[in-house]
C-alpha cells in the first residue's frame, strides 16, 4: 500500500513538471516569434518601424539596406541648428554615428522603433565652445541627450536646439547684470513702493507689468509720480539687459529726475512691461540712500554685453504767439504762458561679445517731447496801430502760413501773430490741439516727430 502511494506521488510531480516545462516552451515561443520567424526568412509585419522608415514586408537584410539609405538620405538633407538668442550656427551631422544592424536587432512586430544613434561628444564640444566662447556654461550630457532623442527619429523637418536651454544654472554664481540710478528727493509713498517692489522675481519668459504688480501690492494709496519715478529707475537698467520692453510710455513733459530716452511714465491707462527671454530668473533690486534710488538686475551673468546709446538728441526750442487783447492799455503787455524747451532723442541698445567687439544695434524707442510755445499779449490798440500805419500784422500772418506749410524750410519764423479779438478765443484752442497725445514714446496725430530744421 505504501510503494503504491509512493509511485503515485513520484507520477503526479513527473506530470507537473512536465506541464510547467511545456508551458514555458509555449511561452517562450510566442514572446520571441517576431526574431525566430524574421531568422527563418520571413518579413516584417504592417505598422513595424524604425524611426521614420517603414520596414513592413522586407525581410532583415532588406530592412538593413532601406535604413542605410534613409540614413544617407538623412545626412544629405539634414539641418542641424544652434541658437544662441540672436546667434545661430549649423551643426554638422558628421559628429553622429548610426547603428543600423543594431537598431534591427530584435525588432518587435507591428511597433515603433528609434534608431540606434551614438554623438562624437568631443566634435560636438568643439563646435559648441566655437560657438558661444565659453566652454564651462553647457550641461554637454543633456545636450547629448536631447540631440540623440531627436536625430534618432530621422525627421524630415530641421532640428533647431536653444542652447539657453542647457546652460549650467547651478554652477553661474548670481551677479548684479544691470544697474541704474536717478536723483530723487525721497517721501512716503515713494520708499513704500520701493520696498514692496524691491526683490521682484522674474522667471524665465515671464513678465513684468507694473499696473499689475501694484494690484497685488499692498499700498494704502496710489502715487502716479512714485510710480513713473520707480519704473524709470528700472527702464534704465532694463535696457542694458537682453530683456525685451513690451509696454512703455513717456508723459507730456520731461521730467526733471531722468534724462531724455530713460522715462518710464505709469498711470491707470499706461503701463509698463517687460518680458524675461531668459532660461533662468532675474531679480529686481530697489534701494534709496540720500536722495538717489538705485535699481539693479540680479541673475546669471549674460554672455553678452548691452550698452544704451542716446542718438539724435535734439532741444526743440519754443516759439513766441503775440496776442492781442482789448483789455489792455495801449503798449501794455503781458505773458501768458512763459513756455518750455522740447526734446526729442533715439534710444539703442548695442550688443558687444565677450571681447568687447560690436555685434549689433537695435532701436528701442524714438522719445519727443512737444515744445510749449510762449504766448504774449498786446494791448489791441497796439494792433490797430501797426496795422494801419504798415499793414505789419497782414504780412505775418501771410509769412506763418508760408513757413508752416513749408516743412523742408531751413529756417522758421520765431513769432506768430495771433489777431483774433477774443482773448482766450482761437490760439488756446490751437495750441490745445497741438499739444494732443497719449503720452507714449508712439505719438499720435499733432505729435509728429519734427525733422531736423523744422525745430
Amino acid at each position: 500500500m505504501g510503494v503504491n502511494n509512493t509511485n503515485q506521488l513520484s507520477y503526479i510531480k513527473t506530470l507537473m513538471l512536465l506541464g510547467v516545462s511545456t508551458l514555458s516552451v509555449l511561452l517562450f515561443s510566442v514572446s520571441t516569434t517576431s526574431v525566430i520567424n524574421i531568422a527563418g526568412g520571413q518579413t516584417y509585419e504592417a505598422n513595424t518601424m524604425i524611426a521614420s522608415t517603414n520596414i513592413e514586408g522586407l525581410s532583415e537584410q532588406e530592412a538593413i539596406k532601406r535604413l542605410e539609405e534613409e540614413v544617407s538620405r538623412w545626412q544629405e538633407n539634414a539641418l542641424i541648428t544652434l541658437d544662441f538668442y540672436w546667434e545661430e550656427a549649423v551643426l554638422p551631422v558628421s559628429i553622429f554615428e548610426f547603428f543600423v544592424p543594431e537598431s534591427i536587432s530584435g525588432v518587435e512586430q507591428g511597433s515603433q522603433h528609434s534608431l540606434h544613434v551614438g554623438v562624437n561628444a568631443a566634435l560636438l564640444k568643439e563646435e559648441v565652445d566655437a560657438f558661444l566662447h565659453a566652454e564651462d556654461l553647457i550641461e554637454y550630457e543633456e545636450l547629448q541627450r536631447s540631440l540623440v532623442e531627436q536625430v534618432a527619429l530621422l525627421p524630415h523637418h530641421p532640428i533647431t536646439i536653444d542652447l539657453r536651454s542647457f546652460r549650467l544654472a547651478a554652477t553661474v554664481e548670481e551677479v548684479e547684470v544691470a544697474r541704474a540710478s536717478l536723483e530723487v528727493a525721497s517721501f512716503s509713498e515713494l520708499e513704500n513702493l520701493i520696498d514692496e517692489i524691491d526683490g521682484y522675481e522674474l522667471n524665465p519668459n515671464q513678465s513684468f507689468s507694473m499696473n499689475e504688480a501694484l494690484a497685488h501690492l499692498n499700498l494704502p494709496t496710489r502715487n502716479n509720480y512714485a510710480i513713473s519715478i520707480v519704473s524709470s529707475a528700472i527702464y534704465q537698467a532694463i535696457v542694458e539687459t537682453n530683456f525685451e520692453i513690451v509696454d512703455r510710455s513717456i508723459g507730456q513733459s520731461k521730467p526733471v529726475y531722468t534724462k531724455v530716452g530713460f522715462e518710464a511714465y505709469v498711470d491707470e491707462h499706461h503701463d509698463f512691461v517687460v518680458t524675461n527671454p531668459n532660461p533662468f530668473p532675474y531679480s529686481i533690486k530697489l534701494r534709496i540712500e540720500s536722495n538717489t534710488l538705485y535699481a539693479s538686475i540680479t541673475g546669471a551673468p549674460f554672455t553678452y554685453t548691452y550698452e544704451v546709446e542716446i542718438d539724435d538728441e535734439r532741444t526743440l526750442k519754443p516759439r513766441t504767439i503775440l496776442r492781442y487783447s482789448p483789455d489792455l492799455a495801449r503798449g501794455a503787455t503781458r505773458t501768458i504762458e512763459n513756455g518750455r524747451d522740447g526734446y526729442f532723442a533715439k534710444i539703442y541698445r548695442k550688443q558687444l561679445d565677450a571681447n568687447g567687439v560690436f555685434m549689433e544695434r537695435t532701436l528701442l524707442a524714438e522719445d519727443f517731447y512737444r515744445p510749449v510755445h510762449r504766448i504774449v499779449e498786446r494791448s489791441l490798440h497796439y494792433q490797430e496801430s501797426n496795422s494801419s500805419s504798415n499793414g505789419l500784422t497782414n504780412e505775418n500772418e501771410q509769412n506763418e502760413t508760408s513757413n508752416e506749410n513749408d516743412t523742408n524750410s531751413d529756417e522758421r519764423t520765431s513769432t506768430d501773430t495771433d489777431t483774433s479779438n477774443g482773448a482766450n478765443s482761437g490760439p488756446d484752442e490751437t495750441l490745445n490741439d497741438n499739444e494732443s497725445g497719449n503720452g507714449s514714446n508712439e505719438r499720435e496725430g499733432n505729435n509728429s516727430v519734427p525733422k531736423k530744421g523744422e525745430e
